[in-house]
């Protein structure tokens, strides 16, 4: 919790990094001689193409360029039956924000308008906006009102990149953390519009998420966390100098580090039998993926088609084996009984039915 030292109003808005994913709310008060007569909050807004937020004659709005350049913004105000009634358009400075009420962008619009307001920028841009309901003197915050299609895919990667490092980094029962400390890999989102593709390269300490893949699977998060969970399994391979799960098989290997670590980090290792799925669906006769997806051709003579076939009927196994690891077993019966608690008995996070 921060508190503002300022004792004037000061118009602007303020962009906060951290290393993990975080979630926040600003809480705006206001005083007369130290006595609070108003309060709003505002929760955390991702940055979003597209929002979309109910209105009145004099709601208010706030709008943030979160880029190094300038980007145009489009806003229209539809009636209570869908229809636009009223268009504008602003133009904000690289890092620049407005803020403003509905009439003051619509002198139009009479103060009895109800509807909503459709705020959207150009293809390929992105900003943040907040509404603010004020009717009749009395403030109050509207939800979050962006929408999520398309969703910043670079987020998303960003996102599950620094949850899945982080369990990483963490201690497992009998050692250390499964990354060297100190030298934490490096990740590397390609914009090319080449073919799917994501590796590791683990001399170079690097992890290589194309923008691509996570458009793939752009409705699971889990399955993404699996995708950046296997490849940085290879990196946690060479840094140990041999494979921590299956002795046998580099891939499956790294198929095992990615569960366990989607796992740790919060996500559904289930997802990893999803992505295994639209890599060979997008891999079929219409050569989406790389040849050398993963590194396979190009390291294990492998072809990634065939590849993809046989990891996805080896997942179920897969998991089994990864929650028959005694110190594992009492986290995956808990975890089944609470996420996937409708499953049937032999499904795999559970501990009873690991052989």
């Amino acid at each position: 919790m921060s508190t503002g030292a300022s004792q004037t109003a000061v118009t602007g808005w303020a962009i906060v990094t951290s290393s993990l994913p975080l979630a926040g709310v600003v809480q705006f008060r206001y005083s007369v001689g130290g006595i609070p007569l108003q309060g709003v909050a505002a929760q955390a807004t991702p940055a979003s193409r597209l929002f979309r937020s109910p209105a009145t004659y004099s709601t208010g709005i706030a709008v943030a360029n979160p880029y190094n350049a300038s980007i145009n913004v489009h806003i229209s105000a539809l009636d209570a039956s869908g229809v636009v009634v009223a268009n504008s358009y602003l133009a904000l400075p690289p890092l620049g924000h407005q803020s403003f009420n509905v009439f003051q962008v619509f002198s139009s619009l009479s103060s009895s308008f109800r509807g909503s307001i459709l705020i959207s920028t150009d293809f390929g841009n992105y900003f943040v906006a907040w509404t603010l309901s004020a009717d009749a003197g009395v403030l109050a915050s509207y939800p979050p009102s962006g929408l999520g299609w398309p969703v910043s895919q670079y987020e998303r990667i960003w996102k599950a990149w620094q949850k899945l490092l982080n369990a990483a980094s963490q201690p497992v029962p009998g050692s250390k953390g499964l990354l060297t400390p100190g030298n934490l890999p490096k990740l590397v989102i390609d914009y090319s519009t080449g073919q799917i593709n994501c590796y590791a390269l683990r001399a170079q300490n690097e992890v290589h998420i194309f923008v691509n893949v996570a458009e793939l699977i752009s409705d699971s998060e889990s399955e993404l966390g699996f995708v950046v969970g296997h490849e940085l399994g290879h990196i946690i391979q060479y840094q140990n100098g041999h494979l921590i799960f299956n002795t046998g098989n580099v891939e499956w290997d790294a198929d095992e580090l990615g569960m366990f670590l989607a796992l740790a980090a919060g996500y559904d290792p289930y997802g990893a039998a999803g992505a295994l799925a639209k890599l060979s669906m997008a891999s079929g006769t219409a050569d989406l993926v790389d040849q050398n997806f993963d590194n396979l051709l190009a390291e294990l003579g492998l072809d990634p088609h065939a590849s993809f076939n046989d990891r996805i009927a080896l997942i179920f196994d897969e998991m089994q084996t990864l929650c028959g690891i005694p110190q594992a077993q009492t986290f995956c019966a808990n975890y089944k009984s609470i996420v996937h608690p409708h499953l049937p008995p032999g499904a795999p996070l559970s501990a009873g039915s690991a052989r």
